[in-house]
């Protein structure tokens, strides 16, 4: 490690993808946890100072290159220069983009043409982020379902966004019928209701009442018996 970085996050935040292709095909660690500002490979990957060196979707392939070779999206590393605060890659995606006060807080319509793509590749790679999270989550709740064999009722693993993945600095609140599933503000429990959750809630509701049905008839039956 030198001042922080490992030989990974060097080959990041230089954009030397030869480099960071030789590192991880030689065995080098992309979740190794280091300190703060820095995180992790993951965080070095999404922190908005490497925009100039790669394409949005370069930054993206590295991203997908990183998960591939084991990094941990789930992993807590420390977010912000003090290190106080613990989360995920995605918190710590999600607080370089709001260090820009020029483009995280100006209306979009008030951006100029170049802002509006810097803003658009960011968002874009704050839902991917998001994705990679929820899909990881979701894997890791699913093995263990299937470990419990109906032994033990499913729980949540990991408390975050369903929508936006965030963890860290925001105050979740758990959905009434799918019980694994939080959302941190009203705005990302509609934008997920829209584009995925709906379905999920009318799948969960329909396994219940035909669970109470079943265990009516049962019932009924026994009784009539």
């Amino acid at each position: 490690v030198c001042s922080g970085h490992s030989p990974l996050t060097l080959a990041i935040y230089s954009g030397n993808d030869s480099a960071l292709n030789l590192l991880l095909e030689n065995g080098a660690n992309p979740s190794l946890p280091l300190g703060a500002p820095i995180g992790s490979a993951l965080c070095a990957a999404v922190d908005t100072t490497c925009e100039g060196r790669r394409s949005n979707e370069q930054r993206l392939n590295v991203i997908n290159l990183l998960m591939k070779q084991g990094g941990d999206i789930m992993a807590l590393v420390p977010v912000g220069k003090s290190g106080k605060h613990q989360g995920t890659a995605v918190d710590y995606a999600m607080h370089v983009f709001y260090q820009d006060k020029r483009i995280a807080h100006t209306p979009f319509h008030a951006l100029s043409p170049a802002e509006r793509e810097i803003y658009m590749a960011r968002t874009n790679l704050l839902n991917y982020m998001a994705t990679l999270l929820r899909e990881e989550v979701n894997k890791r709740e699913a093995k263990e379902a299937a470990e419990a064999d109906g032994k033990r009722k499913p729980k949540s693993l990991f408390r975050y966004c369903y929508e936006c993945g965030r963890s860290a600095g925001v105050k979740l609140t758990q959905c009434t019928r799918f019980y694994t599933v939080s959302f941190c503000s009203q705005r990302c429990k509609l934008k997920a209701w829209t584009s995925r959750h709906r379905r999920e809630c009318i799948k969960i509701e329909n396994k219940q009442k035909s669970e109470t049905h079943l265990l009516t008839s049962e019932l009924s039956s026994k009784q009539v018996v």
